[in-house]
């Protein structure tokens, strides 16, 4: 699958998805003030046992790296124990590609 097809996928679970995961990590998103029908998910995977780490561009081109956190099998329930701010410098990260790919799908409307 190629990565443009990837974040579209990604970005529709978030904002759409009744699964757990995704409702847990849209609450989140809200809470954060990211306007989640306006975002971009840039990457999102299962980092840990119980943790997964996520990018997300928001409607006012900020960037955020994102790390959420739930108790087993309650993914719904889970809370950002991680969320950075890589506006200024996230071309310097190694989620550079997957960042300029989801500015350029947020600009064509995705």
């Amino acid at each position: 699958m190629k990565e443009q097809e990837i974040i579209i996928e990604l970005t529709e679970c978030v904002r759409n998805a009744e699964k757990s995961f995704a409702i847990g990590i849209r609450r989140c998103l809200e809470e954060k003030g990211v306007a989640v029908e306006k975002a971009i998910i840039a990457d999102l995977f299962p980092d840990d046992y119980c943790f997964d780490f996520g990018l997300v561009v928001t409607e006012g081109d900020d960037v955020y790296q994102f790390g959420y956190a739930y108790p087993p099998n309650k993914e719904q329930i889970g809370k950002f124990t991680e969320w950075n701010k890589l506006t200024g410098n996230w071309r310097n990260t190694p989620y550079a590609e997957q960042i300029k790919t989801a500015f350029s799908l947020k600009y064509r409307g995705t």
